[in-house]
Order: structure tokens, then sequence, then C-alpha cells
């Protein structure tokens, strides 16, 4: 009831001050006083109060925090490395030409310089020359025999090793007696025995080689002869 009083009170001051405000005069308000009356307890109709409702305390709930944990970190424990020691290996050498120091010739060696193309050790050593280059030759042609002179044939001769060799190459070795000929075949006449006269001189018989100018008293040639011996004396 209170609630209801007090909501005329001021429902009536609001149309007052708004009939004022149209008149342009502010009215007089007069304070009404609302006398209190007592509620008249009607048996018929209860009162009701609503009770007043308590505001609802939601209970603060606190953040479950989970606990920040460290991982665990092993130490790394580097494994212990022995360092590697390569064996010594000894150099298969390559030796290679690098200098000619002292150039030989057919007879004499050359000292050269070699290198090992690994490890570039060097060492001297004397190289036994072979090759044309190294030899100093002349050359004899070819030429025949005849009953007088012997013939031989083409060589190459050394004047260094004093060797013979049958190409130019010099890869082929010879000798001296290889290379020469026999004697060729007489070239003969027979004149036979004659005998002796006062006018004329006679003259045993045998055989005379016009090419060699020799005389000979068998038909082999092999028992040679002079002409004063096979010419007889004059007959009486």
């Amino acid at each position: 009831m209170k609630k209801l009083f007090a909501a005329i009170l001021l429902a009536t001051i609001a149309l007052c001050s708004i009939t004022a405000c149209n008149s342009g005069t502010a009215p007089s308000v007069t304070p009404t006083v609302v006398p209190s009356v007592a509620p008249t307890a009607n048996p018929s109709v209860e009162e009701t109060v609503e009770p007043s409702a308590e505001p609802t305390i939601e209970p603060t709930v606190e953040p479950t925090v989970a606990p920040s944990v460290e991982p665990t970190v092993e130490p790394t424990i580097e494994p212990t490395v022995e360092p590697t020691v390569t064996p010594s290996v000894e150099c298969e050498h390559n030796f290679m030409v690098k200098k000619v120091l002292q150039q030989g010739d057919c007879v004499t060696p050359s000292l050269v310089l070699f290198e090992c193309e690994y490890c570039q050790d060097t060492e001297e050593r004397s190289v036994v020359n072979s090759g044309a280059q190294y030899h100093t030759v002349a050359f004899t042609p070819a030429k025949e025999s005849t009953c007088k002179e012997q013939g031989h044939l083409a060589y190459y001769y050394c004047s260094v090793c004093e060797k013979y060799f049958l190409n130019e190459a010099l890869t082929e070795e010879t000798t001296l007696q290889e290379v020469t000929l026999a004697y060729a075949a007489h070239t003969t006449v027979y004149y036979a025995a004659m005998e002796s006269t006062c006018k004329e001189q006679g003259n045993l018989a045998y055989y005379y080689c016009s090419v060699c100018e020799k005389y000979f008293l068998n038909e082999a040639l092999t028992e040679e002869t002079t002409l004063q011996e096979v010419t007889l004396a004059y007959a009486a």
C-alpha cells in the first residue's frame, strides 16, 4: 500500500507542474499531507510479500594454472673420438725422365735425372742409349764380287761402336764377314800345251783369267802359276 500512495503523490506533483508550465505562472503547491492509513486487514486478501531476492553471488573460480614443468634435458655426451692416425704408406714410385744431365752415345751411357710423378723424389741413372740417333754411321752401297775382288752387301758402319747394320734404323746388326761376298768365278781361257821351236817358245797347258789376269795349271783353278813358269825355252 505504501508504494501505491507514493505513486499517486508523484503523479499529482507531475500534473501540477505541467499545468503551471502551460499558464506561465508557477503554481503554489501546497503539500498534501497524506494521512497515514493503517492498512485494513482484509481477511480474504492476503498481502503477498515477495521475498527480497538476495543477489546470487557466483563463487569466484580461480583459473586452474597448470604448473609449468620444465622439460628435463638430458646432457648430451659427445663421444670421445680418437684421432685417426694415417699409417705412412711408402710411395710406389713411377719415375719419369725429367732432364738429360749428360748426353751419351752408342758406347757411353747418358746420365739422366728421373723424377717420381707422385712424390717428386729424384734420382740419377746411367741409361744405355739405343737408337740410330746415337750412332755415327756411314753407308756403304752393295758391290758385286769378281774373281779378283770380293764384293759385299749394302751396310751401315758405326765408327764409334764399330758395329755393322743392314738397315737404316740400325736394328739389324750384322758383321763384316756376313756382308762380304765370295769371289766370283774366273773368266778363263784355256791354252793347250805347245812345243817350242827355234823360232817360237812353246808353253805348258794352262788357264788364263782375263779379269784377274792370273794363270792356273788345272781346270779347278786352284793351282796358280805364272806366265814365266808355263813358258818353255826355245828348241835347239
